[in-house]
């Protein structure tokens, strides 16, 4: 009896065996003693790279980003696999082919014009530990072989949204590189520059005899009603000129364009003798302050 048991065993192990090793032959490639992944025989790409296997169209929503899309829902490293797998497929034969340009989105690092060593560049990178989505600095200077690089209608037509910074992954950079590389700066450039016309804060809010106790009851509240008003000019302010940033600059070229032709027309006319001195403190003064607004006097 107990033989038979375990020979009924051995039976169930020898199978269990057999059929792992099946499974195993099915999933596994069939490179022909070849050391060259890309002569490889796969039944689907993600048998090459597993990191496109069951890869679906919607981004995954277990990463704590919001679920839409809209509102900082995207993940980018999501869209960088789908430009890969779009950029791979199995021919006849068996083996991994490139897409044809324009469906093609894999290049060498070293060479972006080329369009077809993206997928020995992607193999090399996968075999190196830095599969081009998601790849992160090793400490070795050589970088990535392979570059993910899609256009903008296609990044548009299947990753639209933002992707939320993830503060858990070290991802802070993403927003405080900008926020104070550029917005903190332009922010207090804007501040500086002079306008015609802006929010004041009215006078007879702040008394300045401080005997009486009405005026110290009052004070909080006028500080509280001048500090909106003040917030409130400031944000209006900036909003332009964030809004308006390229008029802007297009006035400040036209403006020094003007300021060298009048310049070039002084110059000229004091070497030909043809201009008083009234006329060039005139002109001069009309570049410097004729932009502006001057508040004269009704009796000048």
């Amino acid at each position: 009896m107990t033989l038979t048991l375990l020979s009924l065993v051995g039976i169930v192990q020898v199978k269990s065996q057999s059929a792992a090793t099946r499974d195993l032959a099915q999933t596994s490639p069939q490179c022909n003693n070849s050391t060259s992944p890309q002569s490889c025989n796969y039944a689907t790409v993600a048998q090459a790279f597993p990191k496109l296997e069951g890869l679906m169209t919607d981004p995954p929503h277990d990463n704590g980003r919001p679920n839409n899309i809209y509102v900082g829902g995207q993940d980018y490293n999501h869209c960088c696999l789908l430009a890969v797998n779009e950029s791979l497929y199995i021919d006849s034969s068996g083996h991994i082919v490139q897409q044809s340009p324009p469906y093609n989105y894999i290049f060498p690092a070293n060479n972006l014009s080329d369009q077809t060593g993206g997928l020995q560049a992607l193999f090399e990178a996968s075999a190196w530990g830095q599969f081009p989505c998601g790849a992160r600095y090793n400490g070795s200077d050589l970088g990535s072989p392979s570059i993910v690089r899609v256009p903008y209608t296609w990044l548009h037509a299947n990753c639209p949204g933002w992707q939320l910074s993830d503060s858990k992954a070290g991802d802070e950079s993403e927003w405080i590189s900008p926020f104070t590389g550029f917005l903190l700066p332009a922010v207090v450039f804007c501040i500086t520059i002079p306008r015609r016309r802006k929010l004041g804060v009215w006078s007879g809010l702040f008394i300045q005899d401080m005997s009486r106790l009405k005026v110290w009851i009052i004070a909080p509240f006028a500080a509280m009603l001048a500090l909106l008003v003040v917030v409130t000019d400031t944000i209006i302010w900036l909003c332009m000129c964030f809004t308006f940033a390229g008029p802007m600059l297009v006035s400040g070229l036209m403006e020094a364009y003007l300021d060298k032709a009048m310049l070039d027309f002084v110059s000229n006319k004091i070497k030909a003798g043809r201009l008083t001195l009234d006329m060039r403190a005139r002109i001069l003064f009309v570049i410097l302050v004729g932009n502006l607004d001057l508040n004269l006097d009704d009796s000048m």
